[in-house]
């Protein structure tokens, strides 16, 4: 990992602007990643846009079924964030054009992800999250995707989503890491709209 960061670091070296998407299903580590990219990078040359605050809310995913193949088989699920509607992806594309363009813009504004001022003056914006999977790879510099596992997936949801976003072990383990796995898989590979 640390050949790859130290790669990045140098190709922003040298350019004027740069644009880096950090995409990949959920608990892949992602976030991590962005992260230590952004330490290694100059002081003040860089800007994390992390991209949950453009996930839509839960509200009508539950009562919305999609049909999807599993083990050879049809299943009726709920939309989840591997699927693009849940994704507020027109913000995020114009977002990005806005920082391309050398504008400032204001991040979507959520409970848990407090708007900020992302400046366009600033060279690199790392653009982190599984928002960023559905958008178009030309207008990243740099696309990265990352993966993990269904168990190892499972064991930092568990981790990760009771004590940072509040939901209990019965959900997540409901959710099934398998099934999430499955569909990640087959939307951002096919990048079935």
């Amino acid at each position: 990992m640390e050949k790859l960061l130290q790669a990045i670091v140098t190709a922003a070296a040298n350019r004027e602007k740069m644009l880096i998407r950090i995409s990949g299903h959920g608990a892949s580590g992602k976030s991590t990643f962005a992260k230590r990219l952004q330490q290694l990078l100059p002081d003040g040359q860089s800007q994390l846009l992390e991209t949950d605050a453009y996930i839509i809310a839960n509200d009508f995913s539950q009562a919305v079924l999609i049909s999807y193949p599993d083990q050879g088989e049809e299943v009726l699920g709920s939309i989840t964030a591997c699927h693009p509607a849940r994704h507020e992806l027109a913000s995020l594309r114009r977002d990005i054009m806005m920082f391309k363009q050398g504008l400032d813009f204001l991040s979507i504004d959520t409970p848990w992800s407090p708007s900020f001022l992302v400046k366009g003056n600033v060279p690199i914006l790392i653009a982190e999250g599984m928002s960023t999977t559905f958008l178009e790879p030309e207008l990243f510099d740099l696309s990265l995707y990352f993966y993990t596992d269904g168990d190892t997936e499972l064991q930092r949801r568990l981790g990760r989503d009771t004590s940072v976003r509040g939901r209990n072990p019965e959900f997540i383990m409901s959710i099934g890491a398998l099934n999430m796995l499955v569909i990640c898989t087959l939307i951002t590979s096919n990048l079935i709209l």
